[in-house]
């Protein structure tokens, strides 16, 4: 069985934000989602859609999936990551939240062979935190990250009370987003 090492990379964000997941290739763009959401951790609260280099799109059609609201899409949970991206270095973009439009490349670093055994995917490396769900796209958060690191900032005590705790950019913890990666059945 084919073992992907993925390099998972919000675009355009600073500090950056990434993650590195090993999982089996024979696993659905769905469930490939899936991953995502509990690795970053997104909240599954927002429209998704995975798209190729070459403009072929991918989401979960039906369902909340508005595909003519956004443009035609090939159902995601019928399509398989080994046969998308064959090689090592073939990318896929993947957007979540049209609104704030979190952009991601995903980028295949590694394939290996396993030997038949667990189908776990794991977390193996990341950096910085995740934004907040809603919190306003690149703008609202490059807004964040300055109020957090300013305390006189005068958005600082709305953030915060809107956070409910400190926001840390640079914050990752390999553990807790193992712990969420684990929990997808694939």
């Amino acid at each position: 069985m084919n073992f992907y090492q993925l390099q998972v990379k919000l675009l355009n964000i600073k500090p950056p934000v990434v993650r590195v997941l090993r999982t089996p290739g024979d696993i659905s763009l769905g469930d490939l989602h899936r991953l995502i959401q509990n690795a970053m951790p997104w909240e599954f609260s927002h429209l998704h859609e995975f798209s190729t280099m070459d403009g072929d799109n991918f989401g979960p059609v039906g369902g909340s999936f508005a595909a003519d609201e956004f443009g035609d899409a090939y159902d995601e949970s019928t399509v398989i990551l080994e046969r998308l991206l064959e090689e090592e270095g073939d990318r896929l973009y993947y957007v979540y939240d049209f609104g704030d439009s979190w952009e991601h490349l995903i980028t295949v670093e590694k394939i290996t062979v396993v030997e038949r055994g667990k189908r776990e995917a794991v977390c193996l490396s990341g950096e910085g935190a995740c934004p907040p769900e809603d919190c306003g796209g690149i703008p609202g958060y490059e807004n964040l990250v300055a109020a957090m690191a300013d305390k006189e900032h005068p958005e600082r005590e709305d953030l915060l009370d809107w956070l409910g705790e400190e926001f840390d950019p640079r914050a990752f913890d390999l553990n807790d987003t193992n712990q969420r990666v684990r929990k997808v059945k694939l």
